[in-house]
């Protein structure tokens, strides 16, 4: 008897991304504005954008092969997805739907300090509380999908070319139920796929405390700023690990988390702070041992920095890419981690030194020139 996903299908993904999904509106001011204040933009742009279609693009762009779940209104479908699918990106899990609308985000960019300001409104990216990977555009599945759902649920999900599904990138712009939904069949159902979630915007406290089981259990990888970083290790500590403590006073941010971690004993393996000119920080379990890595900032263009929207995005979908390099019968060397933090380092660089976010981010070869010549 053959077994139900024996044939080959080459559209299936290595990385799913579950999350938003915008048009972005940019608007190029002197300066942010400030409370009260009128002022003219020099420059008006609109594009594609969203943490979790950037983190999609990125990906792809990186090599990888992507699937992409998230909410739209219907009539910006067709729109919509064929500007995913000129990266290949596997559009079948985009929904749209008639009582939201696409979501909008509205960006303030300076062109004095290079700054950005950001305001989101969440549309159809808060069209559902939940997560299915087998009929996400359905509330009540029809018979084809129940039976898909069979398959999975008896099977495990369907195998790539490469293997099973290697990661599943998360953000915060969608309800973090729904994340957390993802989080966890990425982590139970699919057996082999490990969850990398970048909390941005950052979650609150109480957000934190209420789903700290949850998130530790479920979250492999967690990649965020410094302020984020501050902003989570505050919130999950205890005052119950002196050591701890030593590395909040002393400012050792990495250290604290990584020492919560430890304590908390999840399925964290990794966590990487991104320092911007400063480069990036990781910790990372390598044999029970949490090793520290740190790598410097990548090569950014001649023009220097230009635009920093989606920097963070672009460096999530490009480290998670190359880290699905790794096959599923070998451990995650120490080696691989830096290569790959190296890698998303200078895509990212790339990213800031031109206008947009989804719309700036290089692709893999560019990123190997630079990096041949010199760069990270």
């Amino acid at each position: 008897m053959m077994h139900p996903w024996s044939l080959p299908d080459d559209t299936v993904p290595i990385i799913m991304v579950v999350g938003s999904i915008n048009d972005d509106e940019f608007f190029e001011v002197p300066h942010i504005v400030n409370t009260g204040e009128t002022i003219a933009s020099t420059r008006y742009t609109r594009r594609l954008g969203g943490k979790g279609a950037n983190q999609a693009v990125a990906a792809a762009r990186a090599g990888g092969s992507v699937s992409f779940y998230g909410h739209i209104h219907c009539d910006d479908t067709a729109r919509i997805r064929q500007a995913l699918k000129l990266d290949r990106i596997d559009v079948s899990h985009l929904t749209g739907q008639r009582n939201f609308a696409t979501g909008r985000a509205l960006i303030q960019l300076s062109t004095t300090t290079k700054d950005n300001s950001i305001i989101l409104f969440p549309g159809a990216n808060h069209a559902s509380s939940t997560f299915s990977p087998y009929f996400p555009g359905s509330l009540v599945p029809n018979a084809a999908q129940q039976r898909r759902q069979e398959r999975i649920r008896v099977h495990g999900p369907r195998p790539t070319p490469h293997g099973s599904t290697k990661y599943c990138l998360l953000q915060n712009e969608i309800p973090l139920s729904r994340t957390i939904g993802a989080a966890q069949w990425a982590e139970t159902e699919s057996r082999t796929t490990k969850v990398m979630f970048n909390p941005s915007p950052m979650l609150t406290t109480l957000q934190i405390k209420e789903n700290e089981e949850a998130l530790m259990e479920h979250v492999h990888w967690w990649i965020f700023n410094e302020g984020e970083a501050k902003a989570l290790l505050e919130a999950l500590q205890d005052g119950e690990d002196e050591a701890v403590g030593v590395a909040v006073e002393s400012g050792d941010v990495l250290g604290g988390l990584g020492r919560c971690f430890q304590r908390k004993k999840g399925a964290t393996t990794g966590v990487v702070m991104t320092l911007g000119a400063e480069g990036v920080e990781s910790l990372v379990l390598v044999e029970g041992v949490w090793e520290r890595l740190k790598v410097g900032p990548g090569k950014v263009g001649a023009g220097g920095v230009r635009d920093t929207t989606g920097a963070g995005d672009c460096f999530t979908g490009y480290f998670a890419t190359e880290l699905s390099r790794t096959p599923d019968d070998q451990e995650l060397t120490k080696e691989a981690v830096e290569e790959g933090l190296r890698i998303a380092s200078q895509a990212a660089a790339l990213c800031v030194g031109r206008e947009g976010a989804l719309d700036s981010f290089p692709r893999k070869l560019e990123v190997k020139r630079i990096m041949d010549c010199g760069g990270v």
